[in-house]
């Protein structure tokens, strides 16, 4: 009953999207953890990039 109600290209467009939103919350993860690994940065220009960068994206 559920393949009638939910075609097969919405079911790919879902994990599409499930795989995209996967995929940016570990790029921002990584861009963290080498932000916080950045050795020519002190620790005042992290806490400023830590916050300001949610608000960015």
């Amino acid at each position: 009953m559920l393949a009638y109600t939910y075609p097969l290209l919405d079911f790919l467009w879902t994990m599409l999207e499930i795989f995209l939103f996967i995929i940016w919350i570990w790029l921002c993860i990584t861009v963290f953890i080498d932000i916080f690994r950045s050795h020519d940065l002190g620790g005042f220009a992290k806490a400023i990039c830590n916050y300001s960068g949610p608000l960015t994206t």
